[in-house]
Order: C-alpha cells, then structure tokens, then sequence
C-alpha cells in the first residue's frame, strides 16, 4: 500500500502526521533564519482575498475535502452558499458527516465526479492533483471542467524549477507524503493549458512551497491545434 493511500484512509493519522511534519519544518527553518509561520500567514491572508472573490455566495464542490474542514472555511470565512464534498475514502467521508456535519457528501474519484453538467459555480481542489498521475490528473481536469459553470480553484505544491533544492523537496515529498507528481510553476501551467482551462489569477508562498490557481475555461492546446490546422 502506497504511504499516501495509508494515511488517506486514517483520518487521525493523517491530521497527526500534518502536525508533526509542519512543526518539524518551522524548526529546521527558524535554523536557518526563516520565519515559516510569518510566509505561511502571508500567503493565507492573499489565498482568503481570492477565496472570497470567487466563492462568496457560490455553489462549490470540494474534491478531495477529507475531514470536511475546508467546507467549513469556505462556509463561515468565505461566505459560500452550498456546499459539497467528495473524497475517494470512506474513511473520511465518514469523519467529515461526524466533524463537519452540515454539509452534504459524496464517495467518488476526481477523474468521474458523479454529478451532472455545470451542477457547480466553483471546484475547488486543495492538495489533491501531486497525488494524481498525470492521466488521471487530465481527466479530472476534464471532469472539474464539465461540472463547474465558473472558475476552478487549485491549491497545490509548487516545485522549485532546478538546482539542489529541486532535488531535496522532490526526495521531502516522496518521504513524508507519498505523492504521484511534483510540479513548477511551468508545468502546472502546461497542464491547465492542455486541458482547455486559463489561469485567472494565482498566488504563491516564498518559504512555503504552494501555490493557488483561478482557473477559467478556455480551449485545450489540442482543439486549438486541430483549429489551425482546419484553416
């Protein structure tokens, strides 16, 4: 069993292990004269104004919403009207409808949201595509696209582009999170590209190693080609 799959079917072990690695890295950071919290709280404080613009008084579906606690944000912080969630494990499914109980839920994969056409007026996916291979990635772009009648929200981690660091948050990530696929800032941008959505607006740490995307539907790099070659 792949250690992310561990951890997404054991909701205390998951917010244990959250704790404990973000605890570690403020410690090996303020070694380094580096203040993680005052980034973090930064970058937070941009992430809520985008928040707010964009789901305040929208319909918004949470894939990958584990524990529900993001639904929570969105509701009392960001004033967002209806809320759903999926998430692939029923374990935190489970734990959402008993923590976070006023919303409504649903057991379901990213690449085949059970909902139909424009059900939504925002996705939004916190820390889900670097556990996605990228064929499944492109699917759920493709899904989130189908279901959302306004914008897509992604909060993900952002890789440094070259040198050592590069390689040391790559071997971090595999260590402590298990994930699938670590992208930069380029990367990311090519794979909403290629999957007919244009980034609106988008924000990123400086110490921490996120970013967030505003996504609006466009067309894929592929149409756009056929369209060329057809003229």
């Amino acid at each position: 069993m792949k250690f992310d799959s561990f951890t997404f079917n054991r909701p205390s072990f998951y917010k244990k292990k959250a704790e404990i690695v973000y605890r570690l890295k403020k410690t090996a950071y303020a070694l380094l004269d580096k203040d993680l919290d005052g980034d973090w709280k930064t970058f937070l404080g941009e992430r809520s104004s985008l928040l707010k613009g964009y789901c305040r008084d929208r319909t918004v579906l949470d894939v990958g919403c584990g524990t529900g606690d993001f639904l929570n944000e969105l509701k009392h912080r960001y004033g967002a009207r209806t809320l759903f969630g999926l998430d692939i494990s029923p374990a935190m499914i489970s734990e959402a409808k008993n923590a976070n109980p006023h919303y409504n839920y649903v057991i379901g994969s990213s690449d085949r949201l059970p909902f139909e056409d424009n059900s939504f007026d925002v996705v939004t996916f916190q820390w889900v595509y670097h556990h996605l291979s990228p064929s499944t990635a492109s699917a759920a772009m493709n899904e989130a696209k189908r279901v959302s009648r306004e914008t897509i929200v992604v909060q993900d981690t952002v890789g440094y582009d070259s040198g050592p660091m590069r390689y040391l948050s790559l071997l971090y990530w595999a260590l402590v999170d298990g994930g699938s696929c670590y992208r930069t800032r380029a990367q990311w941008r090519e794979l909403f590209e290629d999957n007919g959505l244009k980034v609106i607006e988008e924000r990123f740490g400086s110490i921490i190693r996120t970013g967030i995307f505003v996504l609006g539907k466009a067309k894929s790099r592929t149409k756009r080609k056929r369209a060329n070659g057809a003229q």
